[in-house]
């Protein structure tokens, strides 16, 4: 678990207890044994929070953060830049149901170069892995590998999408959707250095949106 969140008006009212308590019971209907959490060591109404939800301690750690620019060089072989390849994760190609539609926006060089790069996933909130080949970019989800979308850029900024249409590996009310979906992911993705964690805030929050449980 990454966050709970609960507006102000309704907290202290056990809607966060509920909301643990159905993400507990869907975790085990996907044959999940464990259900695991964190909170910084100095914040004690949480630690309280979660051991009076049967949580149990079981480590203390110090974390580290290196800030890096994306796509800066790595040692490698001839000091190669390190840009994101279809064989750094393991992916599901795209189903034989899907759909297509165009999508009109134009693109800066340097935000070309930022998908150019591609995200190779390096923490669990970190959802999306993508890469590009030529001027096509293949865009999958990081836990499951699932391919939701392919993008086949054109020089008149009228782009050919390819989208998943397989519902269990894909929900989406349709193409108008799906646009403002990937719009967003876009605006995430052409971003230096990219911010995987804020971005899977904003789609936890879109997707709680969405299910009516935000108001």
């Amino acid at each position: 678990m990454e966050g709970v969140f609960v507006s102000e008006g309704y907290q202290r009212k056990g809607y966060a207890a509920e909301l643990l308590s159905e993400c507990g019971k869907w975790a085990k209907e996907k044959g999940c044994s464990e259900f695991a959490s964190d909170c910084e060591l100095d914040n004690i109404d949480s630690l309280r929070f979660h051991l009076a939800l049967g949580f149990e301690e079981t480590n203390r750690i110090i974390c580290f953060r290196k800030d890096l620019s994306i796509c800066k060089e790595v040692p490698m072989d001839d000091h190669k830049t390190r840009i994101a390849r279809r064989e750094d994760w393991k992916t599901v190609p795209m189903p034989e149901k899907h759909e297509t539609f165009i999508l009109n926006r134009a693109f800066s060089g340097e935000e070309m170069d930022a998908l150019r790069c591609g995200n190779i996933p390096q923490a669990m909130e970190d959802k999306w892995f993508w890469y590009m080949e030529g001027p096509t970019l293949w865009a999958h989800r990081s836990w499951t590998g699932y391919c939701i979308f392919r993008i086949d850029f054109k020089e008149d900024h009228e782009h050919l999408v390819t989208v998943n249409r397989d519902p269990e590996q894909y929900a989406s009310s349709g193409i108008e959707e799906d646009i403002a979906s990937l719009n967003k992911l876009l605006d995430w993705w052409t971003e230096t250095p990219y911010d995987h964690y804020h971005e899977w805030l904003s789609e936890t929050y879109d997707a709680l949106e969405k299910a009516g449980k935000i108001e």
